[in-house]
C-alpha cells in the first residue's frame, strides 16, 4: 500500500500496521528508497520528525541505512529519537566509495553502463548520507577524477566503472586486513562472560589468529568508529546472536553486515536456545549453533580452520 515517507514525504509504501503491545501508540513499517530501505516508526515519532531539521533526518536515515545494511530492522520510536537523530555521518571519502560499491551493485556485467535515475537516484541520496542531488553529483565527480568511473555528458546517465575502479574495489575490500585479526561481535552481557573466555576466545587462538572484543580494548575515540577500523582491520568476523529472549542484538547485525560488505568472511554462531529469535535474512547462513562454551571452542576452532585455515599463530596458543 502506497503512503508518503514519514522522513521525506517522498513515494514510500507501507508493509505492515498493528498496536504497540504496551501502550497505545500506532507502529507503521514503512519501505522508503529515500530513507534507506525497511525500518518502523510510532505515530508519535513521526509527529515529531515533522518539524526536524534537514540535517537531523539525514542522521535519521543514516540509521535507518546502516541497519538495513545490516540485515536487521531498525525501530524508531518516541524514546529513541534523540540519540537517532544526533548519530555521526560519514566522512566524505567514505561516502564516495558508498556511492562505488552500490554503482557495482547495479552492474550486472562488466562493462556495463548503468544509470542512476529514478528509484536509484532516491536509494543513492540514502545511501550516501546526501541531501541533495548535486552533492550525490560532486561524489561522482571525485570519484572520476579519481579514475574509478567514466560517464559522458550528464553525471546520473550511462555510468560505467573503469579497470582502475574495480582495482580499487578489490583493493578497498581487502584494505588494511591484519592477517591475525579476528573481530568478535556479540551481546556484552553477563550471561556471554564465560562463553567469551572459554568459548569463543581461545577457539580463535586455536586456530591461530588474535580475538578482538571491543569493550576490551583500550581507545580515546568514540565505539562507532573504532568498530569500524577494527572491522577493517580484522582477517574475519566471529559474530555471535545470542541474546535476551526476543531483544535480538541490533550492533551485533550491523557489525556482520559491515563485514561482509567490505568482502571479510564471517563466522556466524548461537547459543541452541536464542537461535528462533535470529533474524530471518542471516538465517541463510550456516550457524554453529552450540549449548556450552566447552563444546563451542573446538567446535569454533574447527569451523575457523575449515573456512579460513590456519592462521600465522597457530599452536603458539595455551
Amino acid at each position: 500500500m502506497k503512503r508518503p515517507c514519514p522522513i521525506w514525504g517522498t513515494a514510500a509504501r507501507l508493509e505492515a500496521a498493528h498496536q504497540r503491545q504496551a501502550g497505545l501508540s500506532q507502529v507503521y513499517q514503512i519501505n522508503s528508497e529515500r530513507a534507506g530501505g525497511d525500518f518502523t516508526i510510532t505515530a508519535s515519532a513521526e509527529a515529531m520528525v515533522a518539524h526536524y531539521s534537514e540535517e537531523e533526518k539525514i542522521r535519521i536515515t543514516e540509521f535507518v541505512a546502516k541497519n538495513n545494511l545490516a540485515g536487521s530492522l531498525p525501530a524508531i520510536d518516541e524514546y529513541n529519537l534523540d540519540s537517532v537523530k544526533q548519530i555521526d555521518l560519514p566522512w566524505v571519502g567514505e561516502r564516495a566509495d558508498r556511492l562505488l560499491l552500490a554503482i557495482e551493485k547495479w552492474t550486472k556485467s562488466i562493462g556495463e553502463r548503468v544509470k542512476l535515475t529514478g528509484g536509484r537516484s532516491l536509494a543513492l541520496l540514502a545511501i550516501t548520507a546526501s541531501k541533495a542531488e548535486d552533492e550525490v553529483a560532486y561524489l561522482l565527480g571525485m570519484l572520476r577524477q579519481d579514475g574509478f568511473v567514466d560517464f559522458p555528458g550528464l553525471p546520473h546517465a550511462d555510468i560505467q566503472i573503469t579497470p582502475e575502479g574495480y582495482r580499487y574495489l578489490q583493493s578497498m575490500r581487502s584494505r588494511q586486513a591484519d592477517s591475525r585479526l579476528a573481530f568478535v561481535a556479540m551481546w556484552f552481557g553477563e550471561d556471554m562472560e564465560r562463553a567469551y573466555s572459554d568459548g569463543i576466545a581461545p577457539a580463535i587462538a586455536d586456530a591461530g589468529y588474535v580475538p578482538l572484543r571491543i569493550d576490551r580494548k583500550e581507545h580515546n575515540n568514540k565505539i562507532d568508529d573504532e568498530i569500524i577500523a577494527e572491522i577493517r582491520r580484522s582477517r574475519f568476523l566471529v559474530a555471535d546472536f545470542t541474546s535476551e529472549p526476543e531483544k535480538p542484538r541490533g550492533g551485533v547485525y550491523f557489525e556482520a553486515g559491515f563485514a561482509k560488505g567490505l568482502g571479510r568472511e564471517v563466522i556466524w554462531t548461537c547459543r541452541r536456545d536464542c537461535l528462533e529469535y535470529v533474524h530471518f535474512d542471516t538465517r541463510q547462513y550456516a550457524h554453529l549453533v552450540w549449548e556450552t562454551p566447552e563444546q563451542l571452542r573446538p567446535a569454533l576452532a574447527t569451523r575457523i580452520s575449515a573456512v579460513l585455515g590456519d592462521g600465522p599463530l597457530k599452536g603458539m596458543s595455551n
